[in-house]
């Protein structure tokens, strides 16, 4: 579910670009925008994972983890709250 939620919203930018950019020229630089952020993650978080699980075994991926994922939890939890109070 991680996993899915991120290409989810950039599968979505993506698919907006030609609807919020009505020339080629802003939409060859929107895209290529879109996808760099991605690059750097990819690049480095297996690695960096996979040295924190060597380190600290199980609990230090969840520690690693558990942080990044803490927005994600919350902040749903916090706009469902808002959708219902009104």
């Amino acid at each position: 579910m991680l996993s899915a939620v991120p290409g989810i919203v950039q599968g979505a930018s993506f698919a907006a670009t030609p609807q919020l950019n009505a020339g080629m020229g802003g939409r060859s630089l929107a895209a290529g925008a879109l996808a760099q952020p991605g690059h750097p993650g990819t690049a480095a978080g297996t690695p960096v994972l996979a040295a924190v699980t060597a380190a600290f075994g199980p609990a230090g991926v969840v520690g690693f983890a558990g942080p990044l994922c803490l927005p994600g939890i919350l902040v749903p939890s916090l706009q469902a709250g808002r959708h219902r109070r009104g």
